[in-house]
């Protein structure tokens, strides 16, 4: 969970949103927002609600799924490497990736 706490907490600086501005977003205060961001553990709701805020959907699909997922996700145009960054948790990022 932290790794996906991490980068949408990444997403929101990208985004230029401040804490507070997702916290009014998701109806709650900055301080919870600040001690999601910073926690290693969330409730799978509240990182929901915070992905929401940032104008983003958490999806989980099978392992099998993911090459044509990746596919999708790059239009069947060149390599990873030369895709738009994601946000994407340790389990769709390539091999070498996930053991670093």
């Amino acid at each position: 969970m932290s790794d996906i706490i991490r980068d949408l907490a990444r997403a929101r600086r990208s985004k230029h949103l401040s804490q507070n501005t997702v916290a009014d977003r998701m109806g709650v205060r900055q301080s919870v927002v600040s001690r999601l961001e910073h926690s290693r553990n969330a409730r799978l709701d509240t990182i929901l609600s915070y992905a929401q805020a940032l104008g983003l959907e958490l999806v989980v699909v099978p392992r099998s799924l993911v090459p044509r997922l990746r596919g999708l996700l790059l239009d069947g145009k060149g390599d990873e490497k030369q895709a738009p960054p994601l946000i994407r948790p340790r389990a769709l990022a390539p091999e070498a990736e996930r053991d670093a």
